[in-house]
């Protein structure tokens, strides 16, 4: 559920776990996207800093 919402949150230029959590509250896809849950930013945060280099190999590739 989480890296979905990073990843679409990314595509659309919302890098802030705060927004992220906002977002998901507010916009049926990313709802969608979160199974109809709703994590809070902390959650988020230490999702994104956990998993950093996952994230970048995503959108840099394996470079």
């Amino acid at each position: 559920m989480l890296v979905r919402i990073i990843i679409l949150g990314t595509i659309y230029s919302i890098h802030s776990s705060r927004k992220l959590e906002r977002i998901v509250r507010e916009n049926v896809v990313f709802m969608y996207l979160a199974g109809f849950q709703t994590p809070v930013f902390s959650t988020i945060l230490a999702f994104k800093c956990e998993h950093n280099d996952l994230i970048e190999k995503v959108f840099l590739g394996n470079n």
